[in-house]
């Protein structure tokens, strides 16, 4: 063999080599390190939460003023559960591998209030309805262990909620025999994000788990009326745009089942 002809020889040995060389160390760190475990987790929680609507809450003064006129407006009108703390669902699908946690979120809250005045005149009511689905990510960077089977972890979610704002007034006069009656139905996006902190304890393939959060409304995007006109929806919020409010606490609770949960061990090859 010529030298010029090994020194081709050689050059082409030592370029597989260190091709070889490289994808062996990618496998290495890409499909050898040692997995402790995976696994899939389905659960179904129970919500309970508190909401700002300070928008909606303001609208209530409003409200006989422009549905029955300023002749009304003085009378000793009731409100019933003023957009009070309501039960909702959350249910996650969630990744769990070694130290970290990734889920997907689907849940719904809702929350309202009534108002409502009757004599010998008539009877007047008003309900609003706010509720939202929403749609969410969840990741969770580390668990700290307590024992065995107990644990505490902190989560944070994303996502977007798809909400529905209802107005339903009526009134019915007795001498007349007469009713007037108007419904509104808004539709809006919110995005938001939310902290939480959970503790929990796994038993078998169950997960039971509970939290605490609070709900940070990032932005709302603009309402589209669907039921009713914009003039009648603008005219019960003179200051500007009223936007559904979901900033509050967030308690939750409920049960998982581990759908699938694998081990494996590192195989390391040699290049």
């Amino acid at each position: 063999m010529k030298a010029s002809e090994m020194v081709i020889y050689l050059e082409m040995l030592y370029s597989v080599t260190r091709g070889t060389t490289i994808i062996s160390v990618v496998y290495f760190f890409l499909f050898t390190q040692e997995v402790r475990s995976q696994s899939v987790s389905l659960s179904f929680e129970s919500t309970y939460g508190t909401y700002n609507m300070e928008d909606f809450k303001t609208a209530q003064d409003n409200i006989p003023f422009i549905f029955l006129g300023y002749g009304r407006i003085n009378l000793p009108y009731k409100i019933y559960s003023n957009f009070e703390p309501y039960y909702g669902y959350n249910g996650m699908l969630t990744l769990h591998l070694e130290k970290l946690e990734v889920s997907i979120e689907n849940g719904a809250n809702s929350t309202g209030s009534r108002m409502s005045y009757k004599d010998y005149s008539g009877t007047f009511k008003s309900d609003q309805l706010v509720s939202n689905k929403y749609w969410g990510a969840g990741i969770s960077p580390f668990k700290m262990s307590l024992t065995d089977a107990f644990f505490i972890r902190p989560r944070l979610v994303s996502g977007v909620s798809l909400s529905s704002y209802s107005m339903e007034n009526f009134a019915e006069l007795t001498n007349t025999n007469s009713y007037i009656n108007q419904s509104i139905v808004v539709k809006s996006k919110q995005l938001f994000f939310e902290p939480q902190a959970s503790i929990g304890f796994t038993k078998y393939r169950f997960i039971v788990s509970a939290s605490v959060g609070y709900h940070l409304q990032v932005v709302s995007l603009k309402e589209k009326v669907i039921e009713g006109s914009e003039a009648e929806w603008q005219a019960y919020f003179p200051s500007g745009e009223p936007k559904p409010q979901w900033n509050g606490v967030r308690l939750k609770a409920g049960l998982g089942f581990i759908l699938l949960k694998k081990k494996s061990k590192a195989i390391i090859t040699k290049a």
